[in-house]
């Protein structure tokens, strides 16, 4: 192979000096574009620079300082620009930015003809204005530019006319006015670019996040918007041709209502909005898509995943503020909805809307319940929903059509097979409803057609036919509704079984609960009896979320439920209630048991019993419950076994106090009265009782008792504490006219005749008798009248028989002491002081004029002895 020529050192010398001479220049050009911009004043076209400016704009422009910069590209830095607005459109420049680059085009330089390639705003500010026109104060800038002959920004080679240079403005904000008026709403670090594609045709983009700037919003769910469309050249702006594909992706729909309507609704879900507009400014047809991933209230979360997909095309018509040709379709499973129609503003109110259901699965239906009402969610259904709706606006506002549900079978909790509905048929009502106001502001004369129109307030409303389902009564339950936009009611009557009706009841919460207490007839079998309904069922289709200052029912339910053989199984007491009958009242925040007639334990009551909803809605805890029972007879021991179970053993009211401290019974709030015609304690009778009673917690108020006793009449009150260690039990008890004779016989005692009245005020602490007796302190006050003494049949003491015996005393150390009392007969009278023990122990001292005398021994068998005789 042959080797090339070889070079010599007197060769390679000067190759290298030119190299090192390229190099030098490119460091002296690069030394001179950084060191001499500084030197190089160009203020003095500054005036120069901002009337082309303006005359580009059409509007007059401010700057603080021009600069000139070398690199990267040569160009003019303006430093706070400001371009005046319109003074039909306000006072505050229509744009700012802090700093402004105008590159230009190096090409440019040789030819002698300065061009701008790119436009760089930073940090801009810009205020889109609206007049009561409806003119944008951006449309002069846009006409101006219209009529200016620009190349295409990307055309390589310089023409006749200049190149439009490429316009981008980074962490902008851009403001909207109605007027005077500045919107909350705002879009935050924007980004725009725009330029000429060709010589017709403006393209643009634009990247930002919406906002609004008087609430408070987290911004990272607000979502980006997103603008990429075109712009044709016309003569006139609102006949310029444009294209835009629109996306607002990323927003959740909680900030999203907010950003809109300035208030949270409760709803929550995944937003996508995007939408393409072509046409002009004048018209414009409008092709959307709408996107809600996993729709669902704040409050819950529902059972089943609703996703919303619908696209939407239509023709807007500026002028008219009118969208003609409205389609909107939604896809359901085999099914789907299709709304068609024309939307016109509020001066011409002469809407059409139709909506078309063609075979929407009736899950669907349930599932959308659901997202509103909580419970509704837990059902499971199958059938089909076909039918349509129209719409018709203007002075005489209708709602017409029908759809019908076929095949349809519910299934929920508690339910051993699905329930199998007949064919359901939704028909519109033909027109709304007028308010009182409404028709008022109708009839004034020369009333204009508007002012009539917004008194009218129109309610459109579908009824649901009444059906009949069978629910395992007699006869059949009967359904019957009417649906609105805000709230739902249904009617129910005829009969049901309690082993369906209270699964119903408990997953759709129609009976505010008042039927939870019905137990199964045995434990793990169906509920037995048979429930009567005439029931209105009303509620708002979204529950407000309730404060405890205005509690929200979530559901009012009113009417009435014959309840006939079935059993109630409560917290407070050991075995269910047997109820033959009774008659359930519901009223609005209250239910109400009339008529019930019961049996415990062999035990028959008779009475009412009504209990608040409100306050536990409210949080203030468990309502009270109102009670009234009467009974003819009661045994106490029959009672006590009733209340504190089988096999129960001891002293009722020891039981009774232990039941009511005890944390594995804990009673309700109760407060209400109770009437026996014979209350048997033992060997004591009570007759005609009427008593008052209040119970919340751990303690028991005794308003009043009152009852005939021993030939008299008996009236109490009293209290019991029984949430400390020791029970504090306070009584005042008052006896009246009793019989001494009627007394004695209690303790098989012969105290004579006689009729006592008697006042006995005192505290006991505790459970046992022992406790009770032990710890017992107070007073007692009593008068005799015509009596005898127990040693009647003796004449050892003074005055065996008197007309008057009062006395008082104090109870202590488990006996009565009597502290002072007198005793008379004629004109005779004898001094009895002393004690009697609980036991029936007497220890008496009696001082007459005849001597002193001791009573000693027990009531029953008692001991006179004389120490001193006159």
């Amino acid at each position: 192979m042959m080797d090339g020529p070889a070079v010599t050192d007197t060769e390679r010398k000067p190759a290298k000096r030119g190299k090192l001479a390229v190099a030098g220049a490119v460091v002296l050009l690069l030394l001179l574009a950084v060191l001499l911009p500084p030197y190089i004043n160009i203020n003095r076209y500054q005036r120069s620079i901002a009337g082309v400016i303006s005359r580009s704009l059409g509007r007059p422009v401010h700057m603080s300082g021009v600069g000139l910069r070398l690199l990267p590209t040569p160009g003019i830095v303006i430093s706070d620009f400001e371009v005046e607005e319109e003074p039909a459109f306000g006072a505050e420049p229509v744009l700012r930015a802090s700093s402004v680059v105008a590159s230009l085009r190096l090409s440019s330089l040789w030819r002698g003809r300065l061009e701008v390639s790119r436009i760089s705003l930073d940090e801009a500010s810009l205020n889109l204005v609206r007049n009561a026109k409806g003119l944008w104060n951006i449309g002069s800038v846009l006409d101006q530019a219209s009529h200016l002959s620009n190349a295409p920004t990307m055309q390589r080679r310089a023409g006749s006319s200049p190149r439009f240079p490429y316009i981008e403005a980074s962490n902008a904000r851009i403001n909207f006015r109605e007027g005077l008026e500045k919107k909350p709403f705002s879009l935050m670090n924007a980004e725009f670019s725009m330029w000429l594609d060709t010589p017709d045709q403006w393209r643009l983009r634009l990247t930002a996040q919406p906002v609004r700037t008087d609430l408070d919003l987290h911004l990272s769910d607000t979502g980006e918007l997103q603008i990429d469309g075109s712009l044709q050249r016309a003569a006139d702006i609102n006949a310029m041709p444009l294209h835009l594909d629109a996306e607002w992706s990323g927003a959740q729909l909680g900030q999203a209502s907010r950003l809109l309507m300035a208030r949270d609704t409760g709803w929550r879900g995944d937003l996508d909005l995007s939408a393409t507009l072509t046409g002009d400014v004048n018209d414009l047809h409008v092709n959307s898509r709408v996107r809600i991933g996993n729709v669902h209230r704040q409050e819950f979360q529902p059972g089943s995943t609703v996703d919303v997909d619908a696209r939407c095309t239509g023709d807007y018509q500026r002028t008219a503020h009118a969208l003609h040709g409205l389609t909107c379709f939604w896809p359901v499973g085999n099914g789907h909805l299709l709304l068609t129609g024309d939307m016109h503003g509020e001066e011409n109110p002469d809407s059409s809307l139709r909506l078309e259901i063609d075979h929407l699965p009736a899950s669907f239906a349930v599932d959308m319940i659901g997202l509103m009402r909580q419970r509704a969610g837990n059902a499971v259904t199958t059938g089909t929903v076909s039918g349509d709706f129209e719409y018709s606006g203007g002075d005489e506002e209708s709602l017409t059509g029908q759809a019908v549900v076929n095949g349809a079978s519910l299934r929920y909790a508690g339910l051993s097979e699905p329930m199998q509905l007949p064919a359901m048929h939704f028909i519109a009502t033909p027109s709304g409803q007028q308010s009182p106001a409404g028709q008022q502001s109708h009839a004034r004369a020369g009333s204009r057609r508007r002012l009539q129109r917004t008194a009218l307030k129109f309610e459109p409303a579908i009824l649901l036919q009444s059906f009949s389902v069978a629910m395992g009564g007699q006869a059949p339950l009967n359904v019957s509704g009417r649906f609105t936009c805000t709230q739902f009611a249904l009617q129910l009557s005829g009969q049901a079984s309690l082993n369906r009706l209270l699964p119903l009841s408990s997953n759709f919460g129609l009976m505010q609960s008042s039927l939870a207490s019905i137990s199964d007839q045995e434990r793990g079998g169906a509920a037995a009896g048979i429930a009567g309904l005439s029931l209105s069922v009303e509620a708002p289709w979204v529950v407000p979320v309730s404060d405890q200052d205005h509690p929200e029912l979530a559901i009012t339910t009113t009417g009435s439920v014959e309840l006939k053989n079935i059993r109630i199984r409560t917290s407070f007491l050991p075995d269910p209630l047997q109820i033959p009958s009774a008659t359930l009242t519901l009223e609005p925040g209250a239910v109400v048991w009339n008529n019930a007639s019961a049996v415990f334990h062999g035990i028959p009551v008779h009475g009412s019993v009504s209990f608040q909803t409100s306050c536990a809605a409210a949080g203030t805890g468990p309502c009270p419950i109102g009670f009234s029972l009467e009974t003819n007879t009661l045994d106490a021991a029959a009672l006590q076994s009733a209340l504190l179970g089988a096999g129960a053993h001891g002293e009722l009211l020891d039981a009774i106090l232990a039941h009511v401290g005890s944390q594995h019974h804990m009673w309700p709030v109760l407060n209400g009265s109770v009437r026996v015609a014979a209350l048997e304690i033992g060997d004591m009778a009570l007759h005609n009782v009427a008593a008052s009673v209040s119970i919340a917690d751990t303690n028991v108020h005794i308003a009043s008792l009152d009852a005939e006793a021993f030939g008299g009449t008996m009236h109490a009150v009293g209290s019991l504490n029984a949430g400390t260690p020791r029970p504090v039990w306070k009584l005042d008890v008052q006896l009246t006219g009793v019989h001494g004779a009627e007394a004695s016989s209690l303790f098989h005692e012969r105290w004579g005749a006689g009729t006592l009245n008697a006042d006995v005020q005192f505290t006991a602490l505790g459970f046992t008798e022992d406790n009770l007796t032990s710890s017992a302190t107070g007073d007692f006050h009593f008068d005799w009248r015509n009596g005898t003494l127990p040693t009647a049949g003796t004449t050892a003491l003074p005055l065996p028989h008197f007309d008057h015996w009062t006395g008082e005393g104090t109870i202590g150390n488990s006996r009565l002491t009597l502290t002072r009392s007198q005793l008379s007969h004629g004109s005779r009278s004898a001094t009895i002081l002393g004690t009697v023990t609980f036991a029936r122990q007497v220890d008496l001292n009696a001082v007459a004029p005849s001597g002193t005398f001791r009573l000693t021994g027990s009531m029953a068998h008692p001991a006179v002895n004389s120490t001193q005789s006159q």
